[in-house]
């Protein structure tokens, strides 16, 4: 290409597409993804700059020559070509080539390269032997510039010897670290001793993390630990402890009593004894239909019978059927029992 100077190496970058049994048409876009310049600061190309190579008519081909991506005559190195193949038949792809010195006589077949899934992420631009740049060192580790000449020392050149004297800032205990000879050296300058610790148990060794003391170990026991068990105001009382009645406090005197029944054998004195008949365990006779005669009975006894029918209209006695139902033969306060 004219646009390069002849010091300038360049690669022919050639590709023949086809489509069926005739050749595609269409384009490819050549984008230089840096600004290149040459060993006399000519810029050869601004970063972004490209061109459009258009395939042949009949032939579907192009050939174009590209500078070297590692020419020493062009600053930087390591940069890459983004390629666009823009054809008819819509089989054209996006990638990135890096035309080398290596392919300066077999020039670049586009065809042959192999394209990524995706695009590569863009490489930064360094440039070096310049302020800003990187710095380049010769065989006697002398900075050098873009031009191979030596950097004179106090302007960023050449290698030199430093001691610990020679920084400033730092404290003569920083400074003799530097010169320590292996680690014990360096406790003794930093006054640790013997801080590289050793786990044990005795006064010059270190307890392990998960150290748990043995009860013998531990010292100044308390000879009681609170609280204690028993009946003592500064006693704790057991879990299982019932006060005992005089201990309560604040009982009241008399307790009021709660609905409750009896059984007939509670009651006592109900009936009386009648012509020299013998009561029953709860004090109560039996009477028989007809003797002794109710006139006998005295008010308030109670009369079993087994009658039906009761034998007196009298009512300051209860009677107390026991069999069949008396129906209306009762009266207030008769009770009938089922034999």
């Amino acid at each position: 290409m004219s646009a390069f100077s002849p010091s300038v190496s360049t690669v022919n970058v050639h590709a023949n597409y086809r489509v069926g049994d005739g050749p595609d048409s269409g384009s490819v876009v050549f984008t230089f993804t840096d600004r290149l310049v040459s060993a006399t600061d000519d810029v050869i190309f601004a970063s972004g700059a490209s061109f459009e190579a258009r395939l042949g008519v009949n032939t579907g081909s192009i050939s174009v020559d590209l500078p070297c991506v590692d020419d020493p005559d062009i600053s930087p190195n390591s940069w890459s070509i983004k390629v666009e193949e823009k054809l008819k038949s819509g089989r054209g792809a996006t990638y990135y080539i890096k035309p080398t010195l290596a392919m300066v006589d077999t020039g670049l077949n586009l065809r042959s390269v192999l394209v990524p899934g995706t695009l590569p992420a863009p490489e930064a631009t360094v440039r070096i032997g310049v302020p800003g740049g990187l710095a380049v060192y010769n065989s006697n580790g002398d900075v050098i510039d873009a031009a191979g000449n030596v950097i004179a020392g106090g302007a960023g050149g050449g290698l030199t010897s430093v001691t610990s004297a020679d920084i400033t800032d730092a404290t003569a205990t920083g400074r003799s670290l530097l010169k320590a000879t292996d680690a014990t050296n360096a406790r003794t300058l930093i006054g640790a001793g013997t801080s590289s610790l050793t786990l044990g148990t005795t006064g010059t060794t270190a307890k392990a993390g998960n150290y748990v003391p043995t009860w013998t170990e531990i010292t100044a026991k308390p000879t009681t630990f609170a609280p204690i068990i028993g009946t003592g105001a500064a006693d704790a009382k057991a879990g299982n402890y019932v006060p005992a009645w005089t201990e309560v406090t604040g009982k009241p005197t008399t307790f009021a009593p709660s609905a409750h029944t009896h059984t007939a054998a509670d009651l006592s004195g109900v009936v009386k004894t009648v012509n020299g008949g013998a009561p029953d365990a709860a004090g109560n006779v039996t009477v028989a239909a007809g003797a002794p005669t109710l006139a006998n009975l005295p008010a308030g006894s109670v009369l079993y019978t087994a009658t039906t029918t009761r034998p007196t209209s009298r009512t300051d006695i209860m009677v107390i059927f026991t069999g069949a139902d008396p129906g209306s033969a009762a009266l207030d306060n008769d009770m009938w029992w089922s034999a």
